[in-house]
């Protein structure tokens, strides 16, 4: 029994100095950062040892301040961390923390994660709020997303009960790290709670961020506002977007001739990249007004098979026989969207006659399945508008592969699927 007593006496004896070694070989790591924080920012104010484990509290830019020093886990001297904690007025149950595995798998099986469309961002960040993402969106701008991204980097974020915290090592960390931190969490406080409405962060998300894809999301969470005043307003202001993808989104809201003159206009300026290109193109093709055939066979020569593709369904709007040639020439292309393209194309304006040589397509062991069904859709389509004509065609042979054959009118709807 007495050795027992012995043994656990000395192991106690021991934990105590080891932690007390620990403690004091880390103080010396804490105190220096705290002190220069104190020093920097004038409104905090550092505390004596007895109310440990708080080490500073205070203002800074006008925002209540708390740090603590959680020495819990001192068993290696480079563990313990700062606490830093800033008031804030934060939207109704936003939680914002960390992306961990565990999160990572609650937002595969469907959990909320409220997606900002920047991918750096939304794959270190998760965030939930109930109700609509519009409010929590509009307050992420790069004034936010830049210092949580810089917190992160180092430590860890999160929010809890009207705070937004962030927890940083102390060992081996910088004395001057601490007060740089305090202000990195102050600025991004203030970004979220700047005073204005949802509509007008929105709208200043989509005009200044430096983000491309998140103007995108701003754009597309702006036009969706109940007030359409508001939101064409924005749409209107767009069409000079330097953003050239803005501006395509923009015509598309709007779905009027000034959309359709900016449209033009990026497909015009030969130094338009080939993203926004599609996707003008695309955005005529929507409004059912294609360019000229001359500059979408232009277009057809573009090294982006996406643009080739783009114009391929454009020119199936337009109609003409130049159209037409264009079009069945784009058959045998080497990109499968080009061709796929071409095809649905033909089948919104092919005679009759191109029946037979769409119908090639539909067959074919190594010939893709979404170019056979798009052949089998056209084909269906060029019949559709030429109902009245003798001898209609339909893809039901009695082999059931698709081959074409000449059937009854009474079974002319039947298209093998």
């Amino acid at each position: 029994m007495e050795v027992v007593l012995i043994s656990v006496l000395s192991t106690a004896l021991f934990t105590g100095l080891l932690t007390w070694l620990n403690r004091r070989a880390l103080r010396p790591r804490w105190q220096p950062a705290a002190v220069m924080a104190a020093e920097r920012h004038r409104g905090l104010r550092l505390l004596p040892h007895a109310e440990r484990p708080r080490a500073l509290v205070g203002t800074v830019a006008g925002r209540a301040v708390e740090v603590s020093v959680d020495m819990a886990d001192l068993d290696r001297r480079d563990k313990g961390f700062f606490e830093i904690a800033v008031d804030a007025q934060l939207p109704s149950g936003l939680m914002l923390h960390r992306e961990r595995v565990g999160s990572q798998l609650r937002a595969v099986m469907g959990g909320e994660d409220i997606q900002v469309g920047v991918p750096g961002f939304d794959e270190r960040v998760r965030i939930s709020a109930p109700g609509s993402p519009h409010d929590i969106v509009s307050r992420l701008s790069g004034a936010v997303r830049r210092p949580i991204l810089e917190l992160l980097a180092v430590g860890d974020l999160r929010t809890s009960r009207g705070k937004v915290i962030a927890r940083q090592p102390v060992g081996n960390v910088d004395p001057g790290a601490l007060a740089d931190h305090i202000s990195l969490l102050v600025a991004v406080v203030s970004a979220i709670d700047d005073g204005l409405d949802t509509a007008a962060r929105l709208a200043r998300g989509v005009m200044h961020d430096e983000e491309p894809n998140y103007r995108l999301r701003c754009f597309e969470l702006a036009t969706t506002i109940p007030d359409s005043e508001a939101a064409h307003a924005l749409a209107r202001s767009c069409l000079t977007h330097r953003d050239l993808l803005v501006r395509v989104r923009a015509a598309r809201f709007l779905h009027d001739e000034a959309g359709e003159a900016a449209l033009n206009e990026v497909l015009r300026s030969p130094s338009t990249p080939a993203e926004p290109r599609a996707a003008a193109l695309d955005a005529l093709a929507e409004l059912a007004r294609p360019p000229s055939t001359g500059l979408l066979i232009e277009h057809l020569t573009v090294a982006a098979p996406a643009v080739r593709a783009a114009a391929a369904r454009c020119l199936g709007q337009v109609g003409t026989p130049g159209a037409i040639e264009s079009l069945a020439r784009l058959l045998d292309e080497p990109a499968r969207e080009v061709r796929i393209a071409a095809i649905e194309g033909l089948g919104a304006c092919a005679p009759l006659a191109m029946v037979d040589q769409l119908g090639e397509r539909t067959q074919g062991m190594l010939r893709d399945a979404s170019e056979k069904r798009a052949a089998r859709l056209a084909v269906a389509r060029i019949q559709a508008r030429h109902s009245g004509d003798a001898g209609r065609l339909s893809l039901v042979g009695p082999d059931t592969r698709g081959a074409l054959a000449v059937v009854p009118e009474a079974d002319a709807e039947r298209v093998d699927g």
